[in-house]
């Protein structure tokens, strides 16, 4: 029980099924959490010039940002809305403006700053409108290369404030040398922290993927996977693993040979920066970085991934996934590549099916707790979270 005596003040008693079938929970999720806090939207890379612009669709938060690069490369965040009549300004999900955003109903036309610069038939309004009836601006800000945006109109605490003690954590990393990527997306009828405590321990690998990935986190000293380290902040937390005795198919072994992989526990191709792999361990295989509420940053040897978690109603939730690697030089780097995709999307859709068949049967009332062990405090702690800021008064302790 090494965890529990490391972070006493986390309980070791059952958890509550509350959090993950109740309705009423659901809604204060929404109003204190995804309606105040921080939240991650994109990458700088997605809109790396000038006017372009992608739209994040934020539903639990019943939201619509528009974020864009104005004519000083500045990023900008807008709520997606026209001020005339409330249609939704831009709708698509992607692209680069000419130079401003005009809306499909009546033509109000917003420059990339979000100003309103034309409006037909100006004089027939009561008052001035042009330069007056702008696009509501939203709080946005960047960290290592993550835009993130709160919603709350007057947020108590800015972006470094909300991260804390996890805002040095991955200075120096090298994103920018990742310029190959690919996404998965997933809307699964599971409880959005269902889904997140999936990716939260490796206590399952050895039984839901032991087809797939028979011997990656396992080994005869360590069956159910090796946690090297913990770090669980008040919000936020961090996690750093060692895999098994790894005996590749010749396959993988072929994959392996050609470049970085997710089934990959060599050298961190990148070297150890932002403080990875913090004991130094040489049977690391990657680090996880939690940014409360729903985002996991996965470091692994030469890739990155970004896991996200939203909610879409109390039994449903969207999965994004999105990993990072460097671009292929060759024809073997590019097959290992493809390789890595296969071997992480099947466990993903092994962990998604879990997840759905998990929440049918918790929301069935045989069960009203859930019961953890020592090795799972990762998942403790996001429930211990979570349930701390919606029970938070606004002002007394931040979410």
């Amino acid at each position: 029980h090494r965890w529990a005596r490391q972070f006493p003040w986390l309980g070791q008693g059952p958890i509550p099924v509350e959090p993950v079938v109740s309705e009423a929970y659901f809604e204060a999720e929404r109003e204190r959490i995804f309606r105040r806090c921080w939240l991650h939207v994109g990458r700088v890379e997605d809109i790396p010039a000038s006017g372009d612009f992608f739209v994040a669709d934020i539903e639990v938060a019943r939201a619509s940002v528009l974020l864009t690069r104005d004519d000083r490369g500045a990023i900008n965040a807008f709520h997606n809305v026209c001020r005339h009549r409330g249609n939704k300004l831009v709708w698509k999900t992607r692209g680069r403006s000419r130079g401003g955003f005009a809306c499909n109903f009546h033509g109000w036309t917003y420059d990339r700053g979000g100003t309103l610069v034309h409006v037909p038939a100006s004089e027939n309004f009561y008052e001035a409108m042009e330069g007056q009836c702008n696009l509501r601006p939203v709080a946005v800000d960047t960290w290592q290369g993550f835009i993130f945006v709160c919603l709350d109109p007057s947020p108590c605490e800015t972006l470094q404030e909300f991260l804390g003690p996890l805002y040095p954590v991955l200075d120096g990393f090298p994103f920018d040398r990742f310029g190959s990527e690919f996404r998965y997306r997933a809307e699964l009828d599971a409880n959005w922290k269902i889904v997140m405590d999936g990716q939260s321990e490796i206590y399952h690998v050895a039984f839901l993927h032991k087809d797939i990935w028979p011997d990656v986190f396992t080994s005869r000293e360590f069956p159910y996977g090796k946690n090297l380290s913990m770090d669980l902040y008040e919000r936020h937390r961090r996690w750093s693993a060692g895999a098994g005795d790894f005996h590749p198919t010749a396959m993988q072994a072929l994959a392996l040979r050609s470049g970085p992989s997710v089934a990959d526990a060599g050298d961190f191709a990148v070297g150890p920066v932002g403080g990875i792999n913090p004991t130094g361990d040489s049977t690391w295989i990657f680090d996880v970085v939690h940014v409360f509420p729903n985002l996991h940053i996965l470091v692994l040897p030469g890739v990155y991934h970004t896991h996200q978690f939203w909610p879409l109603s109390q039994g449903r939730s969207a999965w994004e996934v999105r990993v990072h690697m460097p671009q292929p030089k060759n024809a073997a780097e590019a097959f290992s590549q493809e390789h890595g995709k296969v071997f992480l999307r099947d466990a993903l859709i092994e962990d998604g099916a879990t997840n759905e068949e998990t929440q049918k049967a918790i929301r069935s009332g045989a069960i009203d707790a859930i019961h953890l062990q020592d090795e799972e405090i990762f998942v403790r702690h996001g429930y211990w979270a979570v349930d701390r800021a919606i029970k938070a008064t606004k002002g007394e302790t931040r979410a």
